[in-house]
């Protein structure tokens, strides 16, 4: 979800202190969530378990974050030398957590589509196919896309203000519709296979945090109210999904349990049956000697 809207109204030192903790804060959770999920795909060799219409939604909807973030801060960037220090800093960490957050999920996509098969299921061939054909997809419309961009701010901007204020306003309404509807897609996945597979838990205890700061962070500002209750659904989405692997996890880890407990019983009633024989026949062998 694009962090564009300006979260630093102009208030007291310690207020604008807070909104950087919150901010940089925001960045490290992002960041440590996604580098779990990046090493879970690398650990298991394999991407079961995860869906690809989340991360997908995920890189339009984050990458459309950066676009609108660099479209609506555009003259103030040209401008930042003639600003204040700390309207520069306000659009540098801005711009840092939407670009950020983009390259996260990005990497993980990629990770997706590249292990995706590894556990093959029985349509391997056109499971891989339509997976390598949306990843190719994805890479035309963002090129196309940022291609578009360059282009209309070489021919518009600064001579049409409405055509700017048009291209900022659907950059927006794409991401915010494709943050809301992110994880919908992978809480389908997990409960339909009752498991978590390549899914990171850490990802998500890390993703539920950055969620709430974003919020708060600005909930506490000046902000549009629509622009905190978005992040407050993604949270929630979030916190579904965590909760949901953690009862999966609890279920296979007692199932493993009772599996291991019955094979021991099964090792032991074998050896039980491979000892009484021997012992018979060694009776048997000492009563015909005396």
């Amino acid at each position: 979800m694009s962090n564009h809207t300006d979260p630093f109204p102009s208030t007291s030192c310690t207020d604008k202190t807070l909104n950087i903790i919150l901010s940089f804060t925001v960045l490290f959770c992002t960041n440590v969530a996604y580098t779990f999920q990046w090493l879970a795909i690398v650990r298991n060799q394999t991407s079961a378990g995860l869906s690809c219409l989340t991360f997908l939604f995920g890189c339009m909807g984050s990458y459309f974050s950066v676009l609108h973030a660099l479209s609506s801060d555009w003259h103030t960037m040209n401008e930042c030398c003639d600003s204040s220090s700390w309207q520069c800093l306000k659009l540098l960490i801005n711009f840092l957590v939407n670009a950020t957050n983009w390259m996260d999920i990005f990497i993980v996509f990629v990770l997706f589509n590249a292990y995706h098969g590894r556990d093959p299921p029985l349509n391997k061939n056109k499971s891989i196919g339509i997976y390598r054909f949306i990843f190719v997809l994805y890479c035309l419309i963002e090129v196309i896309a940022c291609l578009g961009v360059l282009v209309f701010f070489i021919q518009y901007y600064g001579t049409d203000d409405s055509k700017t204020k048009v291209l900022t306003t659907v950059y927006q309404g794409l991401a915010i519709i494709l943050s809301v509807f992110q994880w919908v897609p992978q809480i389908f996945e997990t409960f339909k296979n009752q498991s978590v597979g390549s899914l990171s838990i850490p990802m998500l205890l890390f993703s539920i945090p950055a969620s709430a700061i974003s919020a708060f962070r600005f909930g506490i500002s000046d902000a549009s109210v629509y622009i905190w209750v978005v992040f407050v659904l993604i949270g929630v989405q979030q916190l579904l999904l965590f909760i949901m692997c953690l009862l999966f996890n609890a279920r296979e880890s007692k199932n493993l349990k009772k599996k291991k407990q019955y094979f021991l019983k099964q090792n032991l009633m074998s050896d039980d049956i491979y000892q009484s024989p021997s012992i018979d026949r060694s009776l048997g062998s000492t009563s015909i000697n005396s």
